[in-house]
């Protein structure tokens, strides 16, 4: 009787450790995050679980093994769904995780070291034993896999819009290019420039954000030269996919377009025509492949961070640290001016990546001289539409230029911000993002 006992006890300990290593440290940075935004992870949850149960038995090292490839596919799966990236492609663009400068974002170091943390606990978890017989302790530990489940379904439910968006089968196409008409009339008297901004969000029931989205752009000095149309589009998953919206008419991604060449995308439908088409964008031509895939689907020729160097571009800060948009503009606009047949000229912009970090180079030490009342209420915002500005003065101050040539356009958001903060995130509508058109008159 003392016997069964003590064995019934030894059982139950090692069933309330397997609760501490197999839900709560699998899943307590993720949970940390449901105070703040984060996506479902109903799969990652179970499938910790469904591990953690399947290998009690087995040595502390195969545990731990175990323990290690969930919590790092959980990440990687958290971070493609909060910014709305596909697995292969948040997978291949470790490889240039170099480019990357995650010492500028705060919020990042702490992840990597309560990850570090977690990890380390689970290791010493483990190795105190966590292999219960008892047929109840695995009922338990079934009903605390579904139970956690219902509870970050519950958590995330007002949020579900924001994450993991991608584009239904055979779902209808919409874009900005084909909402808007740009580049349906081709004609050999003006030029077409095509902008995408880096999470340039359509804001959502925010007076104060809707009052500043493109106001540099709607002076009464642009309207004296350009009709203006604005409008929304929809968008699925991340930059990329946004490039292919409004580049090549679909909803895919890149990745076909690495070895293939892209005849239906407007860039090569326009060199064709006897268009020069030229790309800009101030961050590596390595990351996503750009070099690869950009003169695939008709660019001549492009020009990325490498070639801005030595262009006069200065470096502007942030985990995705390149060209400052800020400045670009000039050089963009420069260069159409020498142009001598008509040109076809993108650019896609970068600093406005999230987070944006306090520096003299954004002009975002500060943010209450931009929007007083966003720089109290919603400071990343803030700071994030003060960037925004300052790319569409550097837009306005060119394109009303006495010896601007003749273009027509195109401005648009690639996807929402992807903010971590619930409060931030849900100042954007989840489906839709704006754009502006600008058809010279």
């Amino acid at each position: 009787m003392v016997e069964t006992k003590s064995s019934s006890q030894s059982d139950l300990s090692k069933f309330i450790n397997w609760i501490l290593v197999w839900i709560l440290l699998a899943n307590i940075v993720f949970i940390v995050m449901w105070f703040f935004g984060a996506p479902l992870r109903m799969f990652e949850i179970t499938l910790a679980g469904i591990i953690g149960l399947l290998l009690r038995h087995q040595s502390p090292k195969i545990q731990t093994t175990a323990f290690a490839a969930i919590l790092s596919f959980s990440v990687i799966s958290f971070i493609a769904g909060t910014f709305n990236l596909e697995r292969k492609a948040l997978l291949q663009s470790f490889q240039y995780a170099g480019e990357l400068n995650p010492l500028q974002s705060p919020e990042y170091i702490i992840a990597a070291a309560a990850l570090f943390i977690v990890l380390i606990m689970a290791y010493f978890r483990i190795r105190k034993g966590n292999d219960f017989k008892q047929s109840k302790y695995g009922i338990l530990a079934v009903a605390s896999i579904l139970s956690l489940v219902g509870l970050d379904h519950m958590m995330s439910l007002n949020m579900r819009g924001h994450y993991n968006r991608t584009a239904p089968p055979d779902g209808h196409f919409d874009s900005a290019l084909k909402q808007s008409g740009f580049a349906e009339t081709i004609t050999d008297d003006r030029h077409l420039v095509l902008i995408m901004l880096e999470s340039l969000g359509s804001p959502k029931n925010n007076p104060a954000m809707e009052k500043l989205l493109f106001s540099s752009l709607k002076t009464q000095k642009v309207r004296d030269k350009y009709d203006i149309v604005e409008g929304e589009t929809l968008f699925f998953k991340s930059t990329t996919s946004g490039e292919i919206r409004e580049l090549c008419g679909n909803w895919n991604d890149y990745f076909d377009l690495l070895d293939n060449k892209a005849p239906d995308c407007l860039p090569a439908k326009l060199a064709r025509q006897g268009y020069d088409t030229l790309a800009y964008h101030g961050f590596s031509q390595d990351f996503f492949d750009r070099s690869l895939w950009y003169p695939n689907i008709g660019f001549e020729t492009s020009a990325f961070y490498e070639q801005m160097q030595n262009m006069g571009i200065d470096v502007c800060p942030g985990v995705f640290a390149g060209g400052c948009d800020s400045k670009i503009p000039d050089l963009i606009f420069s260069r159409l001016k020498t142009q001598t047949k008509p040109t076809f000229l993108y650019w896609l912009s970068l600093n406005t990546h999230i987070p944006i970090p306090a520096h003299a180079a954004l002009k975002s030490e500060r943010c209450d001289d931009f929007s007083e009342e966003l720089s109290k209420s919603h400071m990343m915002i803030c700071r994030q539409l003060k960037i925004f500005n300052q790319i569409d003065q550097a837009i306005a101050r060119n394109i009303t230029m006495e010896d601007f040539p003749k273009a027509d356009i195109l401005i648009v958001g690639d996807h929402i911000p992807p903010f971590l903060n619930r409060n931030n995130r849900s100042q954007y509508d989840p489906e839709h993002v704006p754009w502006i058109y600008l058809k010279a008159k």
